[in-house]
């Protein structure tokens, strides 16, 4: 535990292979259980706090403050055009007030997780939402 949030690392939340489930899903159709291959012990880190540690690709700018943005395992998701696998990166939107925009740095970003499918449009878009609450510390 840091300061009440557990901490986790890229290396459990995309520590196993995820396969998309067939998309799009037709309209009027219930999706498929995106969930179902997600390890039981990863599942139950959903509603909890968390610190850990990745390279954020700023999303939505207020004021010069990154407010919405993804967090990756490895900055070469980010800066280098290598796509991401669903389980290694998390949709972030800040809680409160917006963090300092900076990419190539890792940063300890602590919040509230959600291991969640979500869909749009009949294509899965995520597994993993975080509420940010604030950087710990960066390197």
């Amino acid at each position: 535990m840091v300061a009440g949030y557990a901490k986790v690392h890229f290396s459990q939340l995309a520590g196993f292979k995820y396969r998309l489930p067939a998309q799009p899903v037709p309209a009027g159709e219930a999706p498929p259980d995106a969930l179902a291959q997600v390890p039981e012990v990863i599942r139950r880190l959903d509603g909890r706090k968390v610190v850990l540690s990745g390279f954020m690709l700023p999303l939505k700018l207020e004021n010069g403050f990154a407010t919405e943005f993804f967090l990756l395992s490895n900055s070469s998701l980010c800066c280098y055009g290598i796509t991401p696998e669903m389980n290694e990166w998390i949709h972030v939107r800040m809680r409160d007030e917006g963090l300092p925009a900076v990419q190539d740095v890792p940063v300890f970003l602590a919040g509230k997780l959600r291991v969640q499918a979500r869909w749009e449009g009949g294509y899965l878009t995520g597994i993993y939402e975080m509420e940010g609450h604030g950087l710990l510390k960066a390197r």
